[in-house]
C-alpha cells in the first residue's frame, strides 16, 4: 500500500492504490484516501471532490482518480512516499 507523506492543510499523509481490489484503472486512475495524525479525512479535499465517495462508515475513499491529477496534487503538496520504516524521496508510481 503505498502511502506518501504530504504537507497540506487537511491532511498529512496520501495513500494511493492500484490494485485490482481498489476502485481504478491500471497505469489511467487510482484509489485514493487521506490521513490527518493517523485517522481518515472524511471530508473531501480539492482537487478531488468529484471523485469522494461520500464518507462511508468513518473512511473516505476516492475512487478512478486520474493518475495525472494524483501526481499533480503530490507534487504540488511536497510528497514523500513511506515504506516501512524506511522514507523514500519521491512519489513516482513503486512496484513495492
Amino acid at each position: 500500500m503505498p502511502t506518501y507523506t504530504i504537507v497540506h492543510p487537511q491532511a498529512d499523509e496520501i495513500s494511493v492504490q492500484n490494485s485490482e481490489y481498489h476502485m481504478c484503472r491500471k497505469g489511467i486512475s487510482s484509489e485514493i484516501a487521506f490521513f490527518l495524525n493517523g485517522k481518515w479525512v472524511c471530508d473531501p479535499i480539492e482537487p478531488f471532490a468529484d471523485y469522494h465517495d461520500g464518507s462511508i462508515g468513518g473512511t473516505s475513499v476516492y475512487g478512478y482518480v486520474p493518475d495525472e491529477l494524483i501526481d499533480a496534487f503530490m507534487a504540488e503538496n511536497g510528497a514523500v512516499q513511506k515504506r516501512w520504516d524506511i522514507t523514500v524521496i519521491g512519489y513516482g508510481r513503486s512496484p513495492w
